[in-house]
């Protein structure tokens, strides 16, 4: 086994409204060299698993996120559990592709885990 080596790259907008309150969005890239990944060896007649190389993994994905107080939405203070509540999202797209050439009988899919 190879040590696994990981060039990352990210760009991020935040916005803070108020106390409590956030909105971002996010892109990022990683090129991943060496990946750990886990394989089943069919081989002989008993099943098993192991774990190997791949030559190359990229990423690409973007996130988006927004927390804020419920009181702010409706615009009322006279509700105070309204005021201490908060509503938040976070929703993330990410597009995986593992290089599985010279891996016997492995297939074109996204990393694992």
């Amino acid at each position: 086994m190879k040590r696994a080596l990981i060039d990352n790259y990210d760009l991020r907008f935040e916005w803070f409204p108020g106390a409590g309150q956030v909105f971002s969005i996010s892109g990022f890239y990683k090129d991943i060299s060496n990946a750990i990944e886990q394989i089943s060896n069919t081989a002989s007649q008993i099943r098993s698993s192991t774990f190997v190389n791949v030559k190359k993994v990229t990423n690409i994905g973007a996130e988006l996120e927004y927390r804020v107080k419920i009181g702010t939405l409706l615009k009322t203070d006279s509700i105070k559990f309204l005021m201490n509540s908060t509503l938040y999202t976070n929703f993330a797209y990410i597009n995986s592709n593992v290089d599985v050439t010279g891996i016997v009988g492995a297939e074109k899919r996204p990393l694992q885990g």
